[in-house]
């Protein structure tokens, strides 16, 4: 028996390769599920959009003509925000993804022609897709391409 007792733990070598493991998985970790944040922000963005869009047809079903701005359909201001909760808020904050507006294009004081839009704010703006937009017609873009709206 030697006169020191063996010690228990990690080798240095050991300690050095868990933590390249580590960082290998964490790079592959943390971009995907960035990816799929932004991805469940998108949908969300979209489902207010939807929302907005059949608020702006029953307003019309009843006026003959759409609402110039969200106040009229009951949203908080002109430009909502939307957390990652999906709630409209009224003011700007840090956790904010998407700025959603309401754009008239009627020449006329009863607009019978507007188009949704919400532009990506903060860490959103990495999103691919970029703004998405519908038009009073129900057609759909995004600055990402069509794809955007299917995914």
């Amino acid at each position: 028996m030697s006169r020191f007792p063996r010690q228990g733990g990690f080798t240095l070598m050991e300690l050095v390769i868990a933590m390249a493991i580590m960082s290998i998985l964490m790079a592959i970790a943390i971009p995907s599920y960035q990816s799929y944040v932004r991805k469940a922000n998108r949908a969300v963005a979209k489902s207010l959009i939807s929302e907005m869009q059949s608020r702006q047809e029953s307003f019309f079903a009843d006026r003959k003509h759409y609402a110039a701005d969200l106040v009229t359909l009951a949203y908080p201001s002109n430009v909502i925000f939307v957390a990652a909760d999906g709630e409209p808020q009224s003011a700007t904050f840090p956790q904010a993804v998407y700025s959603l507006t309401l754009q008239d294009l009627s020449p006329s004081s009863n607009p019978v022609r507007y188009t949704i839009s919400a532009t990506p704010l903060n860490a959103q703006e990495e999103d691919s897709c970029g703004v998405l937009s519908m038009r009073h017609t129900g057609r759909k873009t995004a600055a990402g391409g069509a794809t955007c709206w299917r995914s």
